[in-house]
Order: C-alpha cells, then sequence, then structure tokens
C-alpha cells in the first residue's frame, strides 16, 4: 500500500499550493494530505425482549391466589413498559419478578384448592 493512498470512506483533505515561477511539473509545488485512521467502531449488543407474562399474571390473580396475582400483573406491566422505552435489562428483572409471583400464587391456588378438597372430603 502506498502513503498517498485515499480510501473512499475516510475523508480526505488536499490541497494544492501552485506557487513558485518554475515552468518543470511537480517542481516548486507543495501537495498536502491529511487522512484519518481507521477508528474503533463500537459494538451494539441487541437484548430480545424479554416475556412480559401478562396474560399468565391475569390468569393467576383470577383463578388462583389474588394477592401474589395483582403484585405479578403489576410487574408484568412494568416489564412491558421498560421494553417499549428501550431498558431490556431493568424489564428482564421485572419480568423475573413478574415469573416467580405467578408461580407462588399458582402453586399457593393448588394447595388451597387441594386443602379445600380433603377438608370436604374429611368433614
Amino acid at each position: 500500500m502506498t502513503d498517498n493512498a485515499i480510501y473512499p470512506s475516510q475523508p480526505a483533505y488536499v490541497e494544492h499550493n501552485k506557487g513558485g515561477s518554475s515552468a518543470q511539473p511537480g517542481f516548486g509545488q507543495t501537495t498536502t494530505v491529511v487522512m484519518t485512521q481507521p477508528g474503533y467502531a463500537g459494538q451494539v449488543v441487541a437484548m430480545p425482549r424479554p416475556p412480559d407474562y401478562i396474560c399468565g399474571s391475569i390468569f393467576a390473580c383470577l383463578c388462583c391466589f389474588w394477592p401474589t396475582g395483582l403484585l405479578a400483573i403489576f410487574y408484568a406491566y412494568r416489564a412491558r413498559k421498560l421494553a417499549a422505552e428501550g431498558d431490556m435489562v431493568g424489564a428482564t428483572s421485572m419480568a423475573n419478578y413478574a415469573r416467580n409471583l405467578m408461580i407462588t400464587s399458582i402453586v399457593i391456588g393448588v394447595i388451597w384448592v387441594v386443602f379445600v378438597i380433603v377438608f370436604r372430603l374429611t368433614v
């Protein structure tokens, strides 16, 4: 590669000073070439949109244990809102809270139903 090569993606500044009274080509002429070196191009890491668990949270609230179901709906809504704003780390955190509360609500609901069935059969 030569020193005067100009890359198409790089800006270049060329100045010709045609001073001097000589008739010979190249004598008394000044050429300045300023080039920029390729810099570091930052990496963009695209995180996938996390699931917000809104449907499961509504099911857990209506059919299982409503106190933790309501909290699951709240965190699922926050996860959806943060994902829409582009904060995928916060959305993932809120989605994990919603998932855990949804599972807790379903487990408590199942235990409660089993308890009621066993209580009705024994009494």
